[in-house]
């Protein structure tokens, strides 16, 4: 009987956040034109929002807005939106100028991490992870780098920007021979708070070498080892900072 229960509980919040998904998508058009007006066009389909599981009353929207657009490079910023779930009003925005400019490296993603988030006792960050790739087939490249933001009065303030949680390079033949790095990173919050009240970061991290060779009929990994590094990142009274190495390269 419990296990029907539990199983019914994890229905429903499935159920929900569907829900909330389809209701989130549906006022979109009605948040952009409160937003933008009939001044600027903005893609309906590459826009993303999701309603904040924390504070259900707020819908975070992440909002790309093209500068340039040539063959081989854009210029695009990102604007964040906070809006009332049941108003549709625009309570705050923050534009991220450049946020999302690309060249032989594009953005193949943009979507909101709402894991509880809890950097102080009364502040509670949202994160944003933008997924990019590489265009080149023989020399394969992709990542996803994280941003954390709190709502500190009627401002969006970032407290961690570019940090990379997955990244993964390559350099084959496009047939079998190659050598190939897998990085992944997770991050969780110390238990107790530090001295400015913000509890630190920690980052665990995983990294796997592999080579690749042609072995008769068969491709086969012929060496392979893995390394793992932790981290902790403290906040500085406005922001966590980040060893260089750790950020997405700009």
């Amino acid at each position: 009987m419990k296990s029907i229960s539990r199983w019914a509980l994890v229905a429903a919040v499935m159920i929900g956040g569907q829900a909330q998904a389809r209701e989130c998508r549906e006022q979109l058009p009605q948040i952009l034109a409160s937003a933008y007006g009939t001044e600027q066009h903005v893609a309906l389909e590459k826009v993303v929002c999701k309603v904040w599981p924390a504070r259900a009353e707020l819908t975070l929207v992440a909002v790309p807005l093209p500068r340039v657009e040539q063959d081989g490079y854009g210029e695009t910023d990102l604007e964040l939106l906070v809006v009332g779930s049941a108003s549709g009003e625009v309570s705050v925005r923050k534009l991220l100028p450049g946020e999302l400019n690309w060249d032989a490296v594009y953005v193949s993603g943009i979507a909101f991490d709402t894991a509880p988030y809890w950097v102080s006792e009364r502040r509670l960050a949202f994160g944003v992870r933008i997924s990019r790739e590489g265009s080149s087939r023989a020399n394969p490249f992709s990542e996803q780098s994280l941003s954390l933001y709190v709502l500190d009065g009627d401002a969006i303030r970032p407290v961690l920007s570019d940090l990379v949680m997955a990244e993964s390079v390559g350099e084959w033949d496009t047939s079998c021979a190659g050598t190939w790095r897998e990085m992944s990173r997770t991050l969780a919050l110390a238990e107790r708070p530090g001295l400015n009240g913000y509890h630190d970061l920690v980052l665990r991290e995983k990294r796997t070498f592999n080579r690749d060779e042609v072995r008769g009929d068969d491709c086969e990994t012929v060496e392979g080892y893995n390394q793992k590094q932790r981290y902790r990142l403290t906040y500085d009274g406005e922001r966590y900072v980040v060893p260089k190495e750790l950020l997405r390269l700009r």
